[in-house]
């Protein structure tokens, strides 16, 4: 009668089966089985790319490259490239073109490590355009950018950095007799602000005219400054002659003004025949006008 084979034999013939198995799949695996190729993705559109290395078990990031020749949004390939082995739970950046760069805009207070990295950020060389005059920005700092910000370029083209030395020298303009806010134009325009206002009597300025600035006109101030804007609160006298005393009295108190009356007879109807102050005449505010009248 032929034996069966023993029981423990059929047992370690398996063991010995599926270890085979398990080193076998482990070799696969850590030589190709755990990479997959990245796929190609010449002359597809950005939605197009995207699917195409999704579809192969990848995860996609998009990153942005400057280019002299694509178009925007135009696809420049992969990173790694098309074909490339790679793990198969890896991430493929798909490289998209973001045109020609443009010179960035200065960001406030002029960060020169800043602004610099922006620039080689956008593929450009910062190098030293020298120095020049600035009002809004301290010594040292970024005044200017030559090409201006905007400014669109080759990739790889030079910048110049043009720092500040600070604010330029400027004289205070003589603003007497002008209106307030001309004043303030005036002062603006060379730079200098108006920190202040104050009002003073001027018998040659009228009132809400400027009369001077602290400094005063002429002074040497780098732009900037802030000055104190003296304005008049002058009152003109205007002509009461041939009104009622009451009329008058009315119209001179709406001004600010005292009123004194000489008259023959104590009566607001008399008629205004003379003044002091005259007509056209400025006063300080609160000054006494002295009418006279008849009857």
């Amino acid at each position: 009668e032929r034996r069966r084979p023993p029981r423990t034999t059929i047992v370690w013939l398996l063991v010995i089966l599926m270890l085979a198995l398990a080193v076998g799949f482990g070799g696969w695996w850590m030589g190709s089985g755990r990479f997959t190729a990245v796929p190609t993705t010449d002359g597809l559109d950005r939605g197009a790319a995207v699917t195409a290395i999704e579809a192969a078990g990848l995860s996609t990031e998009i990153r942005g490259q400057y280019s002299d020749t694509a178009a925007l949004d135009t696809v420049l390939g992969t990173d790694p490239t098309g074909g490339s082995r790679i793990s198969r739970d890896g991430t493929v950046a798909l490289l998209v073109s973001l045109g020609r760069p443009t010179v960035p805009p200065l960001p406030a207070g002029g960060e020169r490590a800043g602004i610099e990295q922006e620039l080689r950020n956008r593929t450009f060389t910062p190098v030293d355009g020298g120095q020049a005059f600035s009002a809004k920005v301290p010594i040292g700092a970024v005044a200017a950018l030559d090409p201006a910000p905007g400014t669109e370029l080759a990739t790889g083209s030079t910048v110049k950095l043009i720092v500040s030395k600070g604010a330029p020298p400027v004289d205070v303009p003589d603003v007497k007799g002008m209106s307030e806010a001309e004043a303030r134009a005036s002062l603006e325009a060379v730079g200098i602000v108006v920190q202040d206002t104050t009002t003073d009597f001027d018998r040659n300025v009228a009132a809400g005219d400027a009369i001077a600035t602290s400094p005063k006109a002429g002074t040497t101030v780098n732009a900037g400054t802030s000055v104190t804007l003296s304005v008049s609160n002058a009152v003109r006298v205007p002509s009461m002659l041939g009104r009622t005393v009451g009329s008058a009295r009315d119209e001179l108190s709406r001004l600010g003004l005292d009123v004194k009356v000489r008259q023959v007879t104590d009566t607001d109807r008399s008629l205004v025949i003379g003044q002091n102050p005259g007509n056209g005449d400025l006063v300080k505010p609160g000054s006494t006008v002295t009418l006279v009248s008849l009857p």
